[in-house]
């Protein structure tokens, strides 16, 4: 007998990420002069999305090796795409959440340091 997995994807999660972008965007333009932007943005679709360190689905990134996971709310702002062996990855710089109240701007949250990543796109929710 077969066995299926299926994955659990929340849809209104993805929804609310969105809205939150797009809030955090009206409420901090008049202030920073920056607009955060969403289609550059890239959330993980479940904690078991894989961190790498290269295009292959096996390189995974030193820093998120064993039992660390990247959360939900992370960000990763997406610099490019690549394919290889049929499998789309993007790269881009891992961010942990944004918090406009913790007293930086938009500028600062994509000025601040990162792990520049590579990711198989279909572990991604991109716009």
């Amino acid at each position: 007998m077969i066995k299926w997995r299926i994955p659990k994807v929340n849809i209104m999660n993805t929804h609310i990420r969105r809205l939150t972008v797009l809030i955090v965007n009206i409420i901090l333009l008049p202030k920073s002069g920056a607009v955060l932007a969403a289609e550059n943005l890239c959330q993980p679709k479940s904690n078991a999305t894989r961190i790498l360190n290269a295009p292959s689905p096996n390189s995974i990134h030193p820093n998120w090796q064993g039992e660390n996971y990247v959360g939900l709310s992370w960000n990763l702002v997406r610099y490019g795409e690549a394919t290889k062996d049929g499998i789309r990855y993007i790269k881009g710089k891992l961010m942990p959440p944004f918090r406009p109240n913790g007293g930086y701007s938009v500028n600062d949250y994509y000025n601040s340091s990162g792990d520049i990543i590579w990711g198989m796109l279909s572990e991604w929710d991109c716009p």
